[in-house]
């Protein structure tokens, strides 16, 4: 569980990293297009602080993209809620009300939350919002004045043009936070639901043969005799167990014996009806359910699949430069005939197919 989470946080780390990274290309190339722009005003109004203040934000944000090391989105985070702070302050002591501090705090404000997390969101806001009141405070005791009359000011396409751009810009970064947000979530949503598909297999089925586990067996085998009491039909249990698994595991080694049960699965797979169930117990125990037979022909449609298994194992299996014949014996029981509960048809099986060994192996044995 802790690796899972561990998994996790890694992958949440990358989406911080690859957002922030993206945000700051996309401020920097902001800066570079929308600085003319901000620069044009310079022959409106004349020379302002604000305008060496954007020259400089541009070269830093320039510099941070052009560093060859690798990205970290806490320090791509401070650079950006910097350069947005810079630009949002020298905008306020400039231009006052007119200027765009407001979408520079919202913007900064929403890209802490989803980076940080809600309470540095608050704090960053609350701290734009006493910044912005001391110079709002300074504007109304007569401190500082507008560097342009508004009236001058919303005269200027520069003014209208520099609005446009940044309120665009903002958009296009608001789009970019959201579209990688719902992209990645959307990837991590898939993962997260793959990974609990694999998580329900591996506790419901055998990890070597893929074959489902006795307690899945259990919950077939209780659903399948309330179905057969219902319909008045007959169900087969067969217990399969491979003989002499032991001495062929302690002479080959276990990869060797791994491949084995791994062969007699899939040749149990592929013997059986696609109605039956088959299931590994441990070990070299298999068991098999055949549902929904007749009392009249139960016996041999189970001989039938039977023979088919017993067929295919014929083929000799080979591993590496191994080749062997791979016997089994089987025990059989039926419902209602035998017993009525799962156990204890489970249990009949066992019996029969401890007989079968008896009677020399490579064979059947019905419970009588």
């Amino acid at each position: 569980m802790y690796r899972s989470i561990e998994i996790y946080e890694k992958q949440l780390d990358k989406v911080k990293t690859k957002l922030t990274g993206n945000l700051l290309l996309a401020f920097t190339t902001t800066c570079a297009i929308g600085l003319p722009f901000s620069l044009w005003r310079w022959f409106d109004i004349g020379f302002q602080p604000i305008f060496a203040i954007h020259i400089v934000i541009t070269v830093i944000a320039y510099l941070i993209m052009s560093l060859p090391q690798k990205r970290d989105y806490k320090r791509d985070l401070y650079v950006l809620t910097f350069l947005l702070t810079c630009m949002g302050i020298a905008g306020s002591l400039t231009f006052g009300l007119q200027s765009g501090a407001a979408t520079f705090m919202t913007f900064g404000t929403f890209l802490v939350a989803i980076l940080c997390g809600f309470r540095h969101a608050i704090s960053f806001s609350l701290a734009w919002c006493v910044i912005l009141g001391g110079i709002g405070y300074l504007f109304i005791n007569g401190d500082l004045t507008y560097a342009v009359s508004p009236n001058i000011y919303a005269s200027m396409p520069s003014s209208w043009i520099t609005v446009i751009v940044g309120i665009f810009v903002s958009s296009m970064m608001c789009l970019v936070c959201g579209g990688l947000l719902y992209r990645e979530m959307t990837q991590m949503l898939q993962t997260i639901a793959h990974q609990k598909d694999e998580i329900h297999f591996l506790a419901h089925h055998d990890e070597l043969t893929k074959l489902p586990t006795k307690r899945f067996l259990d919950d077939f085998i209780e659903r399948q005799l309330l179905v057969s009491q219902r319909n008045k039909q007959t169900c087969a249990f067969v217990f399969i167990d491979i003989d002499k698994f032991k001495s062929l595991n302690d002479k080959y080694g276990h990869e060797f014996g791994d491949h084995c049960l791994i062969y007699v699965a899939n040749i149990l797979k592929s013997s059986i009806r696609d109605i039956d169930f088959v299931s590994r117990l441990g070990g070299d125990e298999f068991f098999f359910v055949l549902p929904e037979l007749a009392s009249t022909n139960a016996k041999v449609v189970v001989q039938d699949v039977l023979q088919r298994i017993f067929s295919e194992l014929k083929v000799p299996f080979s591993y590496k430069e191994v080749s062997i014949h791979l016997e089994i014996s089987c025990g059989i029981s039926f419902y209602p005939k035998q017993a009525n509960t799962g156990e204890a048809l489970k249990r009949k099986s066992d019996l029969a197919m401890y007989k079968a060994k008896l009677n020399s192996g490579n064979s059947f044995c019905f419970y009588e």
